[in-house]
């Protein structure tokens, strides 16, 4: 590394690069270096340079080889060392390679069925929750209902079907009002109707016919209907995703 210059002129530190005018500090017109943040930048740049080295060490190795070509030779590297270990009798490693690699494997496949468990809750739980919505009893705004509706809902399985129900403060599932098993879970409707019950999301659900300040309504007929999700067809989709082996799920 070339040595650094203890005082600069205007010309000369103007032509410096940026990491280099760090350690210089204008006094009088003129720029002076910085011993300690000189000593830091040159470990900085020597270490830099180490690595840059020893990358073009390992890659000069490989000649003009394209990516595909260093992995097709690295492959077969493998295979090489493999066929030789079986010869040798290394059984132990052998197993141990495997074992880590089946390891491996079942993560992958592990995290990618929680990932698209994720998306199926969120669909029926959607799903559920815009059918109640669209219920002509309830007229709930999807805009503002939704949000609260989903951070307090998860599925849960009661006998051998998934149920979308309300958690409660302490993060277990909320019983309905006067159950009289463990397992009468409140589920979305009930939640939705102990909201409308509440005043302070009355703002959330439609007026009932003839209430509020006289402003002629509009017919059912003539509003807009919630769209609700399909929720067999979302099902049917996530399904076939994890038949197909999939990971992810488009919308």
């Amino acid at each position: 590394m070339a040595k650094l210059k203890r005082v600069l002129e205007v010309a000369d530190y103007t032509a410096l690069p940026a990491a280099m005018k760090e350690v210089y500090t204008e006094r009088g017109g003129k720029y002076v270096l910085d011993a300690d943040d000189a000593e830091g930048l040159k470990s900085s740049l020597e270490a830099e340079r180490a690595a840059k080295e020893a990358l073009e060490a390992k890659l000069a190795g490989y000649g003009d080889l394209t990516p595909e070509q260093v992995k097709a030779l690295s492959e077969g590297k493998t295979k090489a060392e493999r066929d030789k270990d079986f010869a040798e009798g290394k059984f132990e490693k052998i197993l141990a390679e495997e074992a880590a690699k089946m390891e491996k494997t079942l993560k992958l496949r592990d995290e990618g069925e929680q990932r698209l468990r994720v998306t199926l809750e969120q669909a029926l739980i959607d799903a559920e929750a815009m059918r109640v919505l669209a219920d002509p009893k309830v007229k709930g705004n999807p805009a503002l209902l939704l949000p609260i509706i989903k951070q307090r809902t998860k599925l849960q399985t009661v006998g051998d079907r998934e149920m979308a129900v309300i958690i409660g403060d302490k993060g277990g599932p909320r019983l309905k009002a006067g159950a009289k098993s463990a397992e009468e879970y409140m589920g979305i409707s009930e939640y939705v109707a102990e909201l409308k019950a509440d005043p302070q999301y009355k703002g959330a659900f439609e007026s009932p016919a003839g209430s509020g300040s006289g402003s002629p309504r509009v017919a059912a007929s003539q509003r807009p209907r919630a769209q609700t999700p399909d929720l067999a067809a979302q099902g049917e989709r996530v399904i076939a995703a994890l038949r197909d082996g999939a990971t992810t799920i488009s919308e």
